[in-house]
């Protein structure tokens, strides 16, 4: 009976850490839809921050809290970017735009994936998987 309690009590931890992971990242940042990101893009001129993520994504999860959650990585994003979030489960059709890209590069598709990229969707600079923060914020600049 006692390791059902604890089995209980870990699973309960470990999603309350995922629901925080999560929500920490979204208060530092004022994520977009696709279609908003594009839109705002085109009348401000800034490019297009895109993270293309899964909520089911262990490195998703430590990127969002150990990086993007940095007041110095979400203050560049904010200030640079149009900053647009994608969860790959939900809207397919973003996905497959960007699934097209590594499958011509001879690549997989992943999720983490961070896309810089102008109004028009072109892209400028493309990375997937965990990126340490100082990587990424060279990665942005």
């Amino acid at each position: 009976m006692e390791m059902r309690k604890l089995a209980g009590l870990m699973i309960a931890s470990g999603l309350i850490l995922l629901f925080i992971s999560f929500s920490t990242e979204s208060q530092n940042i004022d994520w977009k839809t696709y279609g908003e990101g594009i839109q705002l893009s085109k009348s401000t001129g800034k490019p297009v921050f895109l993270y293309l993520y899964s909520e089911t994504c262990s490195v998703c999860r430590l990127m969002s809290s150990q990086v993007l959650s940095d007041s110095t990585v979400s203050a560049k994003i904010d200030q640079e970017f149009i900053p647009v979030r994608v969860d790959v489960n939900a809207d397919t059709d973003v996905v497959r735009k960007f699934i097209f890209v590594f499958k011509e590069k001879g690549e997989d598709f992943v999720v983490p994936t961070f896309v810089i990229m102008d109004s028009d969707e072109n892209i400028i600079r493309i990375k997937s998987g965990y990126i340490p923060k100082e990587d990424f914020l060279i990665f942005i600049s």
